[in-house]
C-alpha cells in the first residue's frame, strides 16, 4: 500500500513539473520575450564627443558615461499574429544604476543588413551613443523584415510596427532587471520619417490598445512622419515628379504582400512591376532602388490605377491607408513634432493636421516645431537636436 502511494506522489511530481515546463515554454513563446543578446563593442565618452564635435549646431550635451553597444533577438508578432524573431540595437551606460527608457525609431531601410544593430554607428545608432552616454537606457527596433527578421518589411502599417517597438522595450526590460539597470519609470520615444510615423504609432498603441503594465509613454516626439497616409499619398500621386520613387513604390510593394493583393501588373507600369520583388527582397539600398526608377509618377504607375484611386474606386487601398493612417485620437503624454516646412518627400502638412487632430481628441500637450526652409533631409540633424534636448529638460533629476 505504501509502494502505491510512493507511485502516486511520484505521478503527481512528474505531472506538476511536466505542467510547470509546458507552462515556461509558453512563456518563451510570446511575444516580447528576450531570446538572447549580443555585445558588439564599449565605447567611451572621448568617442562619443568626437561624433558630436562632429555636428555642427548639436547645442550642449552633458555626457556622463562609457557605453556598451548589444545586439538584441527577442520575439514579436508578424501581420499575421504569428510568433517570430525579431532584432535590434541596445545601448547601455556600463554604471550600474536607475535610468529611463529611450526607444528611438529608425527611418526607412531598405537592405536588411543596413540596420544599427549591425553596426552602431550606422543611421540612428550614432544617436543611441550619444543618448545611452547621457543616462539613458537606449533600444532601436530594426522593425520585421530587417535585421535578423528575413519577412517583408511591413512598411507603415502602424499598429504591426508598433508592436515590434512594444516587443523590444518588453525584452529590454528583461535585461535590465537581470544587469543592475533599474528603471526611473520614464519612456521616451524619437524617430524621423518612417520612425516618425511608427513612433506615433507606438505612442497610440501603448495608450490605447497594449500599454507596458506598469511603465507608460512619458512623452513621444514624433518627426517628419506620414502620419496622415491619405493625405500624404494623394500629395505624393500629384507630383509630377518625386525624387524618392523607392518610398511610394515600397508602400504599394509591402502592402501587395502583406495584404495578399496580387496587383502589382495593376498598380505598375512595366518593366517596372516585374521588378518590384526582386528589388525590395531586402538586398538593395534605397539609392540603388531609386536608381532604376523612374521620378515620373505617370511612368511608374500605371494610369488606370491613379484613375481608380484617386475618384475613390479602391476599396482595398482606400481601407489600407484609413487602417493605417495615425489620426483619431487624443494622446494622454505630451508630443512634440518636429517637421520641415519645405519636406517634399513627407509633406509638412502631415505635422499640421497631426497636431490639430490629436488637440480636438482631448490631447493636453501638443506643439510643432516648424523648421524654416528644412527639407527631409536637412531638418534632421535640427529635429533630432531639438527632440533630444526638449526629453533631456523632462527627465527626472537631470
Amino acid at each position: 500500500m505504501r509502494i502505491k502511494y510512493v507511485w502516486q506522489g511520484v505521478l503527481i511530481l512528474l505531472f506538476v513539473l511536466s505542467a510547470s515546463c509546458h507552462r515556461e515554454e509558453e512563456q518563451q513563446l510570446q511575444n516580447g520575450a528576450l531570446l538572447s543578446t549580443k555585445p558588439i563593442a564599449t565605447y567611451d565618452t572621448t568617442f562619443i564627443r568626437g561624433i558630436i564635435n562632429s555636428v555642427d549646431n548639436i547645442g550642449t550635451i552633458s555626457l556622463q558615461y562609457k557605453v556598451l553597444a548589444l545586439k538584441v533577438q527577442y520575439l514579436t508578432l508578424d501581420p499575421a499574429g504569428v510568433v517570430v524573431k525579431a532584432s535590434g540595437l541596445l545601448i547601455v551606460p556600463v554604471v550600474a544604476g536607475a535610468y529611463p527608457l529611450l526607444s528611438i525609431q529608425h527611418g526607412t531601410i531598405i537592405k536588411r543588413s543596413e540596420v544599427s544593430s549591425n553596426d552602431p554607428m550606422l543611421n540612428e545608432g550614432v544617436i543611441g551613443l550619444i543618448t545611452a552616454s547621457e543616462g539613458y537606457v537606449t533600444c532601436i527596433p530594426d522593425y520585421l523584415g530587417l535585421g535578423d527578421s528575413q519577412e517583408m518589411h511591413p512598411y507603415l502599417i502602424g499598429d504591426v510596427l508598433a508592436g515590434n517597438v512594444a516587443d523590444m522595450i518588453r525584452a529590454v526590460r528583461s535585461y535590465m532587471k537581470n544587469h543592475e539597470l533599474a528603471e526611473t519609470g520614464e519612456l521616451y520615444l524619437a524617430g524621423y520619417s518612417e520612425g516618425g510615423y511608427v513612433t506615433m504609432a507606438t505612442h497610440r498603441f501603448l495608450e490605447t490598445e497594449r500599454p507596458l503594465d506598469d511603465l507608460p509613454v512619458t512623452a513621444s516626439a514624433p518627426m517628419a512622419g506620414p502620419y496622415d497616409l491619405k493625405t500624404t499619398v494623394d500629395t505624393i500621386l500629384s507630383y509630377k515628379s518625386y525624387k524618392s520613387p523607392a518610398f511610394i513604390a515600397y508602400v504599394l510593394t509591402a502592402w501587395n504582400d502583406i495584404y495578399q493583393w496580387n496587383r502589382l501588373d495593376e498598380i505598375f507600369n512595366e518593366p517596372y512591376a516585374s521588378m518590384m520583388p526582386g528589388l525590395f527582397d531586402g538586398t538593395h539600398t534605397t539609392h540603388e532602388i531609386n536608381e532604376q526608377l523612374p521620378d515620373s509618377i505617370a511612368d511608374l504607375i500605371r494610369p488606370g490605377f491613379l484613375e481608380s484611386y484617386l475618384t475613390g474606386k479602391d476599396p482595398e487601398l482606400l481601407e489600407a491607408l484609413q487602417q493605417n493612417t495615425l489620426l483619431g485620437w487624443g494622446p494622454r503624454a505630451p508630443v512634440r513634432l518636429f517637421h520641415g516646412d519645405a519636406d517634399h518627400t513627407v509633406p509638412y502638412r502631415n505635422a499640421v493636421v497631426a497636431k490639430a487632430d490629436m488637440l480636438s481628441h482631448g490631447a493636453a500637450d501638443v506643439t510643432l516645431v516648424t523648421i524654416k526652409g528644412g527639407t527631409h533631409g536637412t531638418s534632421v540633424v535640427p529635429a533630432f537636436t531639438g527632440a533630444l534636448h526638449w526629453i533631456d529638460s523632462l527627465r527626472k533629476g537631470f
